[in-house]
């Protein structure tokens, strides 16, 4: 066994030598692997580290440790650790190994040999990727001034490590103002802003996995620029008393909130009294203490602070008033006077003032005495008359309050005598007396009579201020004589004048009452005169059926009345009596009549045709009831006298033999045997040439309340052209005058849907020309011009269009295009809502110009603008044959075809999907990306295919064709983060363009495969 033994070793020893390449070097077969060096180990992702050495030359294979851990033997000479803690370090160390086998007899054994251990390295596996916050909500904006405007908002759930706030004014585009890095912070304020404009605001919070979606968007204006107020000036003081001034000034702003009024007391210190409103100029300072001097200032203020002062203004208050006098008494009338006598209560009194009045009228100043005078004797009195008497002490401050009233009884007298008696019959049997009564203490009067030339004897007496009596029971044919006298406990008053009346009888009634006369307005009655006393008659009428009221009264002997003012087409009821001092006749009998039917007046006077010697009329009759029409003129100033009658249903007349070059005026009224009616509108005419008639009226359609007409000019000496217009079938009216050579006008403001009439007609001093022809149209909801055409890509057979559309009533779009030397002609009719079109099959190296206009079932609309594009020249365009890219999540790097490749930006996960710059994987595949920053849309083209989508919108277009992004997760949609990158759901857009995708979970590699044109 020993023998064998040394044998294989002897021969293992040869062996070595052989393979040790010669003499020196020896190599045992069982000596142990050599040790591996290079070792490498790299973070691939949070979750994954790359090891790898330099393989060893005899080694069969290799142990790998992670710390003093074996992690296992392997053959390979790298490895891929997975399923590792984020944000934490691992250090490996390897080691290789080789099998030995021997002969234990005639059984092999196999024997492991190692290498000693590689040195140790470390790697640390990143953090794994943060979700992106939720947005900020309650977002609100307060205006702290003209400049400034401050935000507040809540963080959003989910980790925040700060916020981006971004402004927009009005008209203007998002910019970002603000990166606040402290996540408790949420309140900021935008400074340096422009007074009274709009600002947009809107924040989104942000962590190292993104950026959150936006808050709520506010809308916020400043205020206007506030600056101080101009100082008031011209600061007067007046209406100066002891206890108060007033104060006025001039206003010299306009910004103002109020005037403050400031006042020192001699050479005292200003203080602040009281503050009046904007637009205020004056101020009553009240309280003030007697002879005392003030002086005062006074300045506006507002939000941005205060005015300079005003001038100063300074005044003394008056004296204190003197203290009223008291018990006034007033001694018994003697000898038509009185005297008054009062305590003097003042010091300081000029005088005292007496004022007196009589009866219950009214106070005034009838004397004045000195200071420390009390006592006044008021001379020429009447007696009978009661006077009551007031004093009050006065100076240079003013009047003290009055004293007590004293009021003196008058005398006891006999009344004054009534005058101006009269008698007068009043009715059968009765006659009324009345008189002027002239006292004023009379108990009452007495009334006295006298039969013919009898004696006077009393037959009545009435109360104090009754001045008539009527005294009844009298006999017909009789004179009767009265006289009164006033009388009160001191007597009676002379008589009045006398005064005589004699008793008629009631006159005879009246009869043959009838009607004689009659026309639209008017009828005349006549009746039988069958009295000799009466004083007149009084005429009643009634309406239809209604009551009698009397209308009027003519005199004695008047045997008929016309009554005027009526309304046509009514039936009148009159009925007579006569009447006289002894009363009312019986009524006649009654008799009724109907008016005639009133003509309605022509209207619409005009002339049809106007020549040097002659003038056609034209008119509306608008009666059916007239006999004719009468036709006046006047010349110049002059006036007016007929010139001829026409038979009824007349509308027009010619007045020939007139002079060239003269002003006519005419008017025209219908006629019957009722009466005429009102005369139409004046029409004034100078005679000569009319213009010539416009012709081809024609009519354009140019917005959904516009409509465009144009006519031809065939006159030369027009001052003008008269447009009239009428709705369906409703009558013409003049709607606009144009100047003369014109031969267009749009009428604007038109309801929609509405059909509108035309015609025109050419006017002069002359007159008018005859109408053009007449034409319709009906208005509609034209859609809005599209606007902001763009050209957003030029390729060698196909260009790229964008607009806005600006209407929502379109049914589409006619997008149109020329070459430079032709005419626009129709490209393609687009679905409503397109707002980009590609235009294919064209020619190299040519320049095309554009434009477009929506289109109804109303009419089209304008055209936006032009937009000139030119293709690039024809070139061979190789193939692209199969594009296979790789990305891995939370790396930069990325693979095209096997390339390593860098981005801006790392691929991230939102909502479990990738969003990454798509340009990179765009581009790769010969795509092209154009970004809209004022509407935040990408667009990405690829041969037949666009696909547009817009940041933080769920809803993206193919070709035109709206559909969301993730059928199962309305929240993917694209997101900006920092820096600033637009990042965009990778799987969605790859698979618009044709694209295959395929995610790999362990690795979270995705990888995009294009199989090419």
């Amino acid at each position: 066994m020993k023998r064998r033994l040394s044998m294989v070793l002897s021969m293992f020893m040869l062996v070595g030598f052989i393979w040790g390449g010669g003499p020196g070097v020896t190599v045992w077969a069982n000596d142990p692997p050599g040790i591996p060096i290079g070792l490498t180990a790299t973070a691939t992702s949070h979750s994954t580290i790359n090891v790898t050495w330099t393989p060893v030359g005899d080694a069969q294979g290799y142990e790998l440790y992670q710390g003093e851990q074996s992690i296992g033997e392997m053959t390979a000479s790298s490895f891929e650790h997975i399923g590792l803690t984020p944000n934490t370090s691992y250090t490996y160390k390897v080691r290789s190994f080789k099998d030995v086998e021997e002969m234990d007899g005639e059984t092999p054994i196999t024997t492991r040999i190692y290498s000693g251990f590689s040195s140790s390295v470390s790697a640390l596996t990143p953090p794994a990727p943060v979700s992106i916050p939720a947005a900020p909500a309650s977002l609100t904006a307060v205006a702290l001034d003209a400049a400034r405007i401050r935000l507040t908002w809540t963080a959003g759930a989910g980790t925040v490590d700060g916020f981006y706030v971004e402004q927009m004014p009005v008209g203007g585009s998002w910019q970002q103002v603000q990166t606040i890095t402290n996540p408790s912070t949420t309140t900021f304020e935008s400074t340096g802003l422009t007074a009274n404009t709009t600002y947009y605001y809107r924040v989104r919070a942000y962590n190292s996995g993104g950026l959150s979606p936006y808050s709520n968007q506010v809308t916020i204006a400043t205020p206007a620029l506030v600056v101080v107020p101009s100082k008031p000036t011209n600061l007067t003081i007046s209406q100066v008393t002891a206890n108060q001034m007033t104060l006025t000034w001039k206003d010299n702003s306009g910004n103002e909130t109020g005037f403050k009024i400031e006042r020192k007391t001699g050479n005292g210190t200003y203080a602040e009294i009281a503050t009046v409103g904007a637009n205020a100029v004056t101020f009553t300072n009240t309280g003030l203490n007697g002879s005392t001097t003030y002086s005062y200032r006074v300045r506006s203020y507002n939000a941005a602070g205060n005015s300079d002062y005003s001038n100063e203004a300074t005044a003394a208050t008056l004296s204190v008033i003197p203290a009223k006098p008291t018990n006034l008494s007033v001694s018994p009338m003697s000898n038509n006077q009185v005297t008054l006598t009062w305590k003097d209560n003042a010091t300081n009194e000029t005088g005292f003032k007496i004022e007196r009045k009589t009866g219950n009228g009214s106070f005034s100043e009838i004397a004045t005495v000195a200071a420390n005078v009390v006592t006044f004797t008021n001379t020429g009195l009447s007696n009978n008359t009661a006077y009551t008497y007031r004093v009050r002490a006065y100076n240079a401050a003013g009047n003290s309050d009055y004293s007590n009233e004293a009021t003196v009884a008058p005398l006891a007298v006999a009344p004054a005598k009534p005058t101006n008696l009269e008698a007068s019959q009043v009715g059968d049997n009765q006659v009324k007396l009345v008189w002027k009564d002239n006292a004023t203490n009379e108990t009452g009067y007495k009334i006295e009579r006298k039969t013919g030339s009898g004696n006077y004897s009393e037959i009545a007496t009435v109360s104090a201020n009754i001045t008539n009596y009527t005294n009844t029971g009298l006999s017909n044919n009789t004179t009767y004589t009265y006289r009164v006298r006033a009388y009160n406990a001191v007597g009676n008053s002379d008589y009045s004048n006398e005064a005589a009346v004699t008793i008629a009888s009631v006159p005879a009634k009246p009869d043959e009452l009838k009607i004689t006369s009659t026309s639209t307005d008017r009828l005349t009655i006549t009746w039988k005169d069958n009295s000799s006393n009466e004083k007149g008659f009084r005429i009643e009428r009634k309406t239809g059926s209604g009551n009698f009221s009397e209308i009027a009264t003519v005199s004695a002997n008047a045997t008929s009345y016309t009554n005027t003012g009526l309304s046509n087409n009514t039936t009148y009821t009159y009925r007579v009596r006569a009447y006289n001092d002894a009363g009312n006749s019986n009524y006649s009998n009654e008799v009724s009549g109907k008016t005639g039917v009133a003509l309605t007046k022509p209207e619409n006077l005009e002339a049809s045709e106007v020549s040097t010697d002659r003038v056609t009329l034209a008119w509306k009759d608008k009666s059916d009831n007239e006999k004719g029409f009468i036709i006046e003129r006047k010349t110049g100033s002059g006036s007016y006298s007929e010139v001829a009658t026409v038979k009824s249903n007349t509308t027009s007349y010619t007045d020939t033999r007139l002079s060239n070059n003269t002003t006519y005026t005419y008017r025209v009224q219908a006629y019957n045997d009722d009466g005429r009616s009102e005369y139409s509108n004046e029409l004034k005419v100078t005679t000569g040439l009319t213009p010539e008639k416009p012709t081809a009226l024609s009519v354009t359609l140019v917005a959904a309340n516009s409509i465009k007409i144009e006519w031809k000019d065939n006159s030369d000496n027009e001052t003008g052209f008269k447009i009239e217009r009428k709705i369906g079938n409703g009558s013409y009216s003049e709607v606009a005058t144009v100047k003369s050579n014109t031969t267009t006008y749009t009428n604007t403001g038109l309801q929609n849907r509405t059909e509108y009439t035309y015609r025109v007609r050419a006017y002069n001093e002359t007159g008018n020309s005859a109408f053009s022809n007449e034409i319709s149209a009906v208005t509609g909801l034209v859609p809005e011009a599209p606007d902001q055409l763009t050209v957003t890509s030029e390729e060698t057979y196909q260009i790229s269009l964008a607009w806005r559309d600006r209407s929502s009533n379109e049914d589409g779009f006619i997008l149109e295009r020329k070459t430079s030397t032709g005419s626009f002609t129709k490209v393609a009719t687009l679905s409503a809502n397109t707002t980009v079109y590609i235009d294919r099959n064209l020619t190299g190296g040519q320049s095309y110009t554009y434009r477009i206009k929506a289109y109804n079932n109303s009419g089209e609309s304008p055209v936006s603008n032009e937009v000139v594009a030119r293709t690039k020249l024809e070139t061979i365009v190789p193939p692209i044959t199969e594009v296979v890219t790789r990305l891995a999540i939370g790396s930069s790097q990325y693979q095209v075809n096997g390339q390593l490749r860098q981005m801006d930006a790392v691929p991230v996960i939102y909502e479990s999907r990738t969003l990454l710059p798509i340009r990179y994987v765009a581009e790769a595949v010969g795509a092209t990306v154009q970004w809209d920053a004022m509407t935040e849309k990408v667009t990405v083209m690829l041969d037949n295919t666009v696909v547009e989508l817009w940041i933080g919108n769920n809803i993206a277009k193919v070709n035109g064709v709206s559909t969301q992004i993730d059928a199962n997760n309305s929240q993917v949609k694209p997101l900006i983060l920092p820096p600033g990158r637009t990042m965009i759901p990778l799987a969605f857009v790859s698979r618009s363009l044709g694209c295959n995708v395929q995610w790999n979970d362990l690795t979270q590699e995705v990888t995009v495969t294009y199989a090419g044109r």
